[in-house]
């Protein structure tokens, strides 16, 4: 349907990430065509999975990708592994913005840049994020900034705080009951649902239970027995 692009040379990945992005997004808009449609083909998806997910995602293009996958890399598990690390080592930056960057803590991709290079030019990390963000000379950014912080920070903090008043070593019960309330804050059932809806495939939900079968063996294995 409609005229196929030209042919165009890039010199890397990423660049042709971002040409078939912007002709599967003109295609939709100018042609009425549905992104299930589109595909693209390359000769090894292993040099193009990254960055193929991180340009669609930030071109807002929903996508699935033929690829077997350990349930490691996906964002959920990303998101929770960095959740545990930012209890464990005090907000540390890679920890957070990890979390942040698995597209489950907020959809707003350009917030969470901008979050991050200030927090990277300023040197925030640990206990800054406990407190309102204030810059001094500009304000505008401050209030722009604080909006961000103000709505992604509490889902953390209250996990951080339920592991702490168990003196930081809680047990299998106590940490599967704090992850599945932070997942609850982040609505990410609705979130993976939709994810789903997007792709029209089940993958999302299907790792959402293989998480919930692991938090399950975290509970059986280590009933009494803290876990530091």
């Amino acid at each position: 349907k409609g005229a196929a692009p030209k042919p165009r040379a890039v010199a890397t990945p990423e660049a042709e990430a971002v040409f078939a992005a912007r002709t599967i997004r003109s295609f939709v808009r100018e042609e009425g065509a549905r992104y299930r449609d589109c595909a693209i083909i390359v000769r090894s998806l292993e040099l193009y999975h990254h960055t193929i997910r991180r340009v669609f995602r930030r071109f807002d293009i929903p996508f699935f990708l033929d690829r077997r996958e350990p349930v490691g890399h996906h964002p959920l598990a990303e998101l929770t592994r960095a959740a545990i690390r930012l209890a464990a080592f005090n907000w540390r930056h890679d920890d957070w913005f990890s979390a942040l960057k698995s597209g489950l803590a907020t959809p707003d991709e350009f917030a969470v840049d901008q979050l991050e290079n200030e927090a990277l030019a300023r040197g925030w990390e640990g206990e800054f994020w406990q407190s309102p963000i204030a810059i001094a000379d500009n304000t505008v950014l401050s209030e722009r900034l604080e909006e961000t912080r103000a709505e992604i920070v509490p889902p953390f903090a209250r996990f951080r705080d339920s592991l702490t008043e168990a003196g930081s070593q809680p047990n299998g019960p106590r940490l599967a009951a704090a992850l599945r309330r932070l997942w609850a804050d982040l609505d990410i059932e609705s979130k993976l649902e939709k994810w789903n809806a997007d792709i029209e495939s089940p993958i999302h939900q299907t790792v959402r239970e293989e998480m919930e079968k692991w938090l399950g063996n975290v509970e059986r294995a280590f009933p009494h027995e803290p876990i530091s």
